[in-house]
């Protein structure tokens, strides 16, 4: 246990959501990790102060300790946190810079030709709507909102 002049902070092992869901403790911490860099990656080059990253990477974590992955994508959720920590920062971006971000890192890792991502596309369109979900961000930050 260690104890800080705000909270107690018990380290013990705890089951959960994805660990309930059949998710192994090694492939959450990869998507942990997966999500939290991303989340940084995207704020470096959006040149966000790194109280928005952190902020974000907090919201990933409490997400998805309610959460499976099995269930929600940690991409688009980082999406979601960042984009959701930029508002709670007071530094605020149009969901389209998240995005386009997300999508450079997409190229960046799937060693791809970096294009910049049109609006016009049919890509945008379903990150920014989830694919056939048209309330897709509404709901995640319902979900988000609701952590808090």
């Amino acid at each position: 246990m260690v104890e800080t002049s705000r909270t107690i902070i018990v380290c013990n092992d705890f089951e959960t959501p994805s660990f309930k869901a059949g998710v192994d403790k090694e492939t959450e911490k990869l998507h942990r990790v997966f999500g939290c860099e991303m989340i940084q990656e995207a704020g470096i080059l959006m040149k966000l102060p790194q109280v928005v990253m952190l902020t974000g990477q907090i919201i990933f974590h409490h997400f998805f300790s309610q959460r499976s992955f099995k269930k929600y994508d940690a991409f688009f959720i980082g999406i979601s946190c960042l984009f959701l920590a930029c508002k709670l920062e007071e530094n605020p971006k149009a969901i389209r810079e998240v995005i386009f971000a997300f999508h450079k890192l997409y190229q960046i890792r799937k060693k791809l030709k970096i294009k910049p991502l049109e609006i016009t596309t049919q890509r945008y369109s379903e990150w920014k709507t989830g694919n056939s979900d048209p309330k897709f961000i509404y709901y995640h930050f319902c979900n988000l909102f609701s952590i808090l």
